[in-house]
C-alpha cells in the first residue's frame, strides 16, 4: 500500500467519487463522516489562514483504501503557537473512511494511515483526533496498537430509538418522562402552541433564542455554557451547512405572542436525526419546554416518520437521558510531538497550575 497526503481544495474536490463510494459501504459512519459534510466545512474554514488541509489517502492498487480526513490548525495563545492536526469535519462524531469490501485487512489499512501521520510528524506539533465512537473499527485498532495508552474516554452521545420509547397504539402509556403531558397542557392554555417543521435554514431566528438561553443560564450559575452563534467561524459553517441542504429543524411557536418557545435543529441522515442544537425562551423556563420539544417531535414521527433514531448529541444532559435508549462512548486519541519541546513543556506547566487548584 501507498499513501498521499492532499494538501489543496482543488485535490480534495477530486476525492469526492472515491469518498463517497467508501462512505457508502459502511454502516457505522454518521453524517459528520460524509464527504458532503466535510466540504461543506472546508467551505468556510478554508476561508481562514490559519486551516491547512492534510487529508490522508491509503492506495491499493491504484484505488483509494482508507482515507484519514484531517486537518492542521494553527492554535495560538499569549505563550506559544503550535499545529494541531484534527479532524476536518469534527461535530459530534469523527472517524477515518475505510474500504471494508476491499481484500486488505481493515487493521493494515488504520495501520498505514497511523503510520503515514506519525512518520509526517514535521507537519504538526500534536495530534488531537477526538470525538471517536466506541462502535468505529478505528477505536478497536488503536485500543489493540501502541497507542492504547493515548486514547482516553472524552464523554457520552445518548440516543433515543423511536420504536423503544413511543407505542404507536398507546401514546398514553408510552415510555415519557414524568410530567410530560402535565407541562404540555398547562403552556397550551396560554400560547395554544404549534410544533413547525421545516428543512430551510432559520438558524438566524434561532440565534436570539439560543443567545438569550445561554445568559439565563449564566445567571444560574452555569458559567461555562456558550452559544455557537457568538462564534463567527461556527456561525459561518452551520449556516452555510443548513443552506446546502439535509438539515431539519423544529420547532414550537407561541401562536398567541407570535414567537418561538424552543426549537431542536440538526442534520437527517440515514434514518437518524443528528440534532445539532437545541434553546429554548427564557420566559417559558418554566413550562419544561424540553420535555414538550422532544414529545411532540416524537408524535409527530410517529404520524410521518423521518427517522427511526434521534441522536442527541454530545453533552451530560440530564434531560437528554431522561429519553436516552442508549449511548454512544466517544473516545480521544492526543499525543504531542516528542520534537515541540517548547509545547510539552508549556503543557506541563498546565497540569501542574491544575493540580495545585484543586489541591
Amino acid at each position: 500500500m501507498e499513501y498521499k497526503i492532499i494538501t489543496t481544495t482543488e485535490e480534495f474536490e477530486l476525492l469526492k467519487g472515491e469518498w463517497e463510494r467508501l462512505e457508502n459501504q459502511s454502516n457505522n459512519l454518521t453524517y459528520f463522516s460524509t464527504f458532503r459534510y466535510a466540504k461543506g466545512k472546508w467551505d468556510i474554514l478554508s476561508k481562514y489562514d490559519k486551516y491547512k488541509l492534510c487529508i490522508f489517502c491509503v492506495f491499493q492498487n491504484g484505488a483509494i483504501v482508507g482515507i484519514a480526513p484531517l486537518m492542521i490548525i494553527r492554535m495560538q495563545n499569549k505563550f506559544i503557537s503550535w499545529d494541531s492536526l484534527q479532524f476536518l469535519a469534527g461535530g459530534d462524531y469523527a472517524d477515518f473512511i475505510i474500504d471494508e469490501l476491499c481484500e486488505v485487512r481493515i487493521n493494515s489499512i488504520y495501520k498505514q494511515l497511523i503510520d503515514a501521520i506519525v512518520i509526517n510528524n514535521q507537519l504538526w506539533d500534536e495530534l488531537y483526533l477526538h470525538h471517536i465512537p466506541h462502535t468505529s473499527n478505528l477505536t478497536y485498532y488503536l485500543l489493540s496498537s501502541e497507542y492504547n495508552n493515548k486514547l482516553l474516554y472524552l464523554i457520552e452521545n445518548p440516543y433515543v430509538q423511536m420504536a423503544k420509547i413511543i407505542d404507536k397504539n398507546d401514546l398514553d402509556n408510552s415510555k415519557i418522562p414524568n410530567k410530560t403531558k402535565q407541562y404540555a397542557n398547562r403552556i397550551k392554555k396560554i400560547t395554544n402552541y404549534e410544533l413547525m417543521i421545516t428543512t430551510e435554514n432559520h438558524l438566524q431566528e434561532f440565534a436570539p433564542i439560543h443567545i438569550a438561553e445561554k445568559e439565563y443560564l449564566h445567571q444560574k450559575g452555569l458559567k461555562q455554557r456558550h452559544s455557537l452563534f457568538e462564534d463567527k467561524e461556527e456561525n459561518e459553517i452551520f449556516n452555510h451547512l443548513f443552506d446546502i441542504g439535509d438539515s431539519l429543524s423544529y420547532y414550537i411557536k407561541d401562536t398567541i405572542h407570535n414567537r418561538i418557545i424552543i426549537y431542536n435543529c440538526g442534520f437527517l441522515y440515514n434514518n437518524t436525526f443528528y440534532s445539532l442544537n437545541t434553546g429554548f425562551e427564557p420566559k417559558y423556563s418554566y413550562y419544561g419546554p424540553g420535555k414538550i420539544m422532544y414529545f411532540e417531535i416524537f408524535k409527530e414521527n410517529l404520524k410521518h416518520p423521518r427517522w427511526e433514531i434521534l441522536d442527541a448529541g454530545t453533552g451530560r444532559y440530564q434531560w437528554k437521558f431522561e429519553w436516552a435508549t442508549g449511548f454512544n462512548l466517544l473516545y480521544s486519541l492526543y499525543f504531542i510531538n516528542q520534537n515541540c519541546v517548547k509545547l510539552k513543556r508549556w503543557r506541563k506547566l498546565q497540569r501542574i497550575k491544575r493540580d495545585i487548584k484543586s489541591e
